[in-house]
């Protein structure tokens, strides 16, 4: 009878081993910072005081990315998810919202006469996406330097 136990114990141990490995890597390469409950300036997709799943192992971005990155207002470092808008590389519409940076572009004009401004290489251009959030973005904090990208969001948690 003891042999039951045994077996029974060992794959105990074997689970356990896994679920611990799982738990090991999922924090290796994810990291889940809290959206504060009044933080609104990515809902629908990330709600208030929702947990959102950051991939920090990404490295490349793109146009369309939703990222987690580190914004400097007022001299002081806050951490806070934006959707780029634009790539290094990549035209944006240069507006009256974003007119007090629009020297950091190279300007051109598009082909409805309109003036963009391409981003530049290392740079990105991140903005929220409920514009009427009272938070800031790239149209007043200027380009996001890419060593200034935490990671990729992912996912918000529905807990």
């Amino acid at each position: 009878m003891a042999e039951p136990t045994s077996r029974t114990q060992a794959i105990r141990n074997v689970i356990a081993s896994i679920v611990i490995v799982v738990c090991i890597s999922f924090y290796a390469f994810f990291r889940v910072p809290a959206v504060g409950d009044e933080y609104d300036a990515m809902e629908p997709a990330y709600p208030a005081g929702k947990r959102v799943l950051v991939n920090i192992r990404a490295k490349h971005f793109a146009k369309g990315d939703d990222v987690w990155y580190d914004a400097t207002v007022k001299d002081e470092t806050l951490r806070q998810l934006g959707r780029i808008r634009g790539a290094p590389g990549d035209s944006v519409l240069l507006d009256k919202s974003n007119q007090q940076i629009w020297d950091l572009f190279e300007k051109g004009i598009d082909s409805e006469g309109r003036a963009t401004g391409r981003v530049p290489a290392g740079k990105y251009y991140v903005l929220r996406l409920n514009e009427q959030a009272n938070y800031k973005d790239s149209r007043t904090l200027g380009l996001v330097d890419a060593d200034k990208i935490v990671g990729k969001a992912v996912w918000a948690l529905p807990f």
